[in-house]
């Protein structure tokens, strides 16, 4: 309903700008941008708040169900508790499911399902109105001396900023997760031994008395193994792209 709304947003905006050329009123931006500034404004915030919901969307359904799990399933302990859990959490939407199963009577199965219905339609229902009222303000601000291109090129250019700022962050998050590991790594193994190692055997206990409590983290015969990988698969590669090619 989002994207159908931005998209009947962008041809009554860019239907309107044509009206007015066909008036023969100068527009000050070309009748693409009116309907692209109306679009962006019915779309962007909607769909923001959609990606919100799916983020605390499992903190929520936890919040849902945990009042519905019986005493008995309680007192089974924490493994019992967790899979009672994912099990109302998967099949929240299927009444049958949750009444066969057991974990849940009838009546606080009808219960939960009537509950997280109800959040749907009105989470639904709230994006859409919500979509209806940008596009409706937005619309209204539209004129023909309006600079519908100078405000498109500015929220894309607010998008692009976001996205390379998220690209950046990942990019040294990453970063940083590899030098606190590379330095957990060594501060169990020794360089050289790693550097010039001849046996590569990375079977490490986690109990101490677990089998395999020690292990070999040799780099020659790691490194030796890639390259052995990566000339097999370019050996045929290289030959089948250049012959297609």
């Amino acid at each position: 309903m989002i994207i159908v709304s931005g998209l009947l947003s962008f041809t009554l905006a860019k239907q309107r700008a044509v009206f007015y050329l066909r008036n023969n009123e100068p527009l000050r931006s070309m009748p693409i941008y009116h309907g692209l500034y109306v679009s962006l404004w019915s779309t962007l915030l909607p769909i923001f708040l959609i990606i919100l919901l799916l983020f605390f969307k499992d903190s929520y359904l936890n919040y849902l169900v945990i009042p519905f799990l019986s005493e008995e399933t309680i007192d089974l302990g924490i493994d019992e508790i967790l899979y009672v859990k994912s099990f109302l959490i998967n099949n929240i939407s299927s009444l049958s499911t949750l009444i066969s199963s057991g974990f849940i009577s009838e009546g606080d199965a009808n219960l939960l399902v009537e509950k997280y219905q109800e959040t749907r339609v009105i989470s639904f229902s709230s994006l859409v109105l919500l979509s209806i009222i940008l596009s409706f303000v937005s619309y209204k601000n539209l004129s023909v001396r309006y600079d519908a291109r100078r405000r498109v090129e500015r929220i894309l250019k607010f998008i692009f900023f976001v996205f390379s700022t998220i690209a950046v962050l990942t990019t040294v998050g990453i970063i940083f997760s590899l030098i606190f590991e590379t330095l957990r790594f060594f501060s169990q193994v020794g360089f050289f031994d790693f550097v010039f190692g001849t046996h590569w055997s990375p079977q490490t206990a986690i109990r101490e008395d677990q089998v395999g409590s020690s292990g070999s983290f040799g780099a020659i015969p790691l490194f030796t193994g890639t390259l052995l990988i990566t000339a097999v698969a370019m050996s045929i590669a290289a030959p089948l792209g250049l012959y297609s090619a």
